[in-house]
């Protein structure tokens, strides 16, 4: 069903009200604000643009309402974030380019075609300064530090890479 073709009747609106008002959250009494605007006759086009969220979002919203009423509206709908490195991994790390202090670029870039994970940008920074090295390399050392913890049987860091 679509949000513009909904009838709100009295009650839900009322409902919705009652949710949006003792609400703390104001992720969800954004939510029932939409909602109550499109219950008064306004556009779900005109509420996206003026709120600045995407058309999409708010007939996802309106989906979970009707499936599970306003309780429906404290839903995620996203993956979780992948964890930083712990301290322990970042001394690891830490103590891996202190051993064996890859010369250059072109080291780097030889190590990086192996195809590991990119690294959050939080966790690079913090290794950026704890270490004072450029985020390229702290990039290229964080792979290769969870290659050794995850994979050890395809761990590289023993190996001299050659430049290219």
């Amino acid at each position: 069903m679509k949000i513009s073709n909904h009838a709100f009747s009295e009650k839900e609106v009322e409902d919705l009200e009652i949710y949006g008002d003792n609400q703390k959250n104001g992720r969800l009494r954004m939510r029932s604000v939409v909602l109550l605007m499109t219950a008064q006759g306004i556009s779900p086009e005109l509420i996206a643009s003026a709120i600045g969220i995407n058309l999409r979002t708010t007939g996802n919203w309106f989906q979970r309402y009707v499936a599970e009423g306003p309780e429906g509206l404290n839903s995620f709908s996203y993956k979780a974030r992948r964890p930083g490195p712990n301290i322990n991994q970042i001394h690891h790390a830490i103590t891996w380019v202190a051993y064996h202090n890859p010369e250059n670029t072109g080291e780097i870039r030889g190590c990086a075609d192996v195809g590991f994970g990119i690294m959050p940008n939080e966790s690079l920074n913090l290794l950026t300064k704890s270490s004072e090295l450029t985020q390229a390399r702290c990039q290229f050392i964080w792979q290769l530090t969870m290659q050794d913890i995850f994979m050890p049987e395809k761990s590289v860091t023993g190996l001299k890479i050659i430049s290219r």
